[in-house]
């Protein structure tokens, strides 16, 4: 699938602005962004639910945003299933069998095995509302892949769940994914979700595409500041280029300090940047690149806690110290030295700045 110059505006919003992006055959791709950031507009058009306003659409290089949905040979899977509630499981499984009139024999066969590909053996005569949430978006799942269609959409289908069965559902849909090397393309505005699943991730940010990487490019190598906030946690530090060398560039920040770092894009001396810094990489030790710091906030969440500081020369920092590596002898107000490794910086254009 392509999309080339593809835009959707309704009257005065844009909801779409000249998107260009092509998903691979067979691979598992997900449309990240927050709500309203041009996602689920994508999926739509790619179902055939809604036309571009301009740009095209390609499936195999064969344009497609005029052909009706029905004739896509693409399989959806909803936020809410829509599931038929007054047909079985195996009713609403047969469905899209019957329309395209399978042999009931045939029928029958494809409706058992997509029953045992996703563990709903024997449950095909129960009626959706027999059935748990999780069941449900099983269901729905089956009703998606039976016809054997050459792409599956899904859309936030993991929402209504709880964090338990919809970590399970994930590895479910990872494996059912390399089970049948399907291309599925999901939808979602969870950063974590996204990360799991994907073998590559598309960052919407209001109706404009931010970056298209695999997940741990997208992490590690952020190429704007949006897309380095958005994709976890990350300190994100005003400053101006003062000195470029070759990959590496001087970035005076605004609270004085100069950090020599690694830089996205192509900025100009003067420019101004974003140091991005995750919290992760910031530690609580001594050395010649130690900054003293006073702790000014702590959240406990687990396997780590959050250490806010405030720290001369750098500005508010945020910390992740993982319980049991001295984290318990934080406290607030206490004074502090951390370490803030340039190597793992990377200063962002600021898109926003002047």
């Amino acid at each position: 699938m392509r999309f080339s110059g593809v835009s959707k505006h309704y009257g005065a919003f844009r909801a779409l602005c000249d998107i260009d992006l092509e998903i691979q055959r067979g691979e598992f791709l997900t449309l990240l962004g927050p709500s309203g950031s041009g996602k689920t507009t994508s999926l739509m058009l790619l179902a055939g639910f809604d036309s571009p306003t301009t740009g095209t659409i390609e499936m195999d290089g064969t344009r497609i945003e005029g052909l009706p949905a029905h004739k896509r040979d693409i399989g959806v899977v909803f936020q809410n299933y829509a599931l038929f509630p007054h047909l079985t499981v195996a009713e609403n499984l047969a469905f899209p069998l019957t329309v395209r009139r399978v042999s009931k024999a045939e029928i029958g066969e494809r409706v058992e095995k997509a029953l045992s590909l996703v563990h709903l053996d024997g449950m095909g005569g129960r009626k959706p509302s027999q059935l748990s949430g999780g069941q449900q978006q099983r269901v729905a799942l089956a009703r998606a892949i039976i016809f054997k269609p050459r792409l599956i959409l899904l859309d936030e289908p993991l929402g209504a769940l709880d964090k338990n069965l919809r970590e399970h559902m994930q590895a479910e849909l990872k494996h059912l994914h390399r089970q049948l090397g399907i291309t599925m393309v999901f939808v979602t505005h969870d950063q974590s979700e996204a990360l799991n699943l994907s073998d590559r991730v598309a960052v919407f940010n209001k109706g404009r595409l931010e970056q298209v990487d695999a997940p741990e490019l997208l992490y590690e190598r952020p190429c704007t500041p949006f897309v380095a906030s958005f994709i976890g946690e990350n300190n994100l530090l005003d400053g101006r280029v003062e000195a470029l060398t070759g990959g590496l560039a001087a970035i005076r920040l605004e609270a004085g300090t100069v950090l020599n770092t690694k830089v996205a894009g192509r900025p100009a001396v003067g420019d101004r940047v974003k140091v991005g810094i995750r919290p992760e990489h910031v530690t609580v030790g001594q050395g010649k690149s130690a900054f003293a710091a006073r702790v000014v906030e702590i959240s406990y969440l687990g396997d780590t806690r959050r250490v806010a500081v405030e720290c001369g020369g750098i500005g508010r920092l945020t910390l992740k110290i993982p319980t049991g590596a001295g984290a318990d002898r934080v406290g607030i107000a206490d004074e502090i030295r951390v370490v803030i490794p340039e190597a793992l910086c990377r200063a962002l254009p600021d898109t926003d700045g002047a």
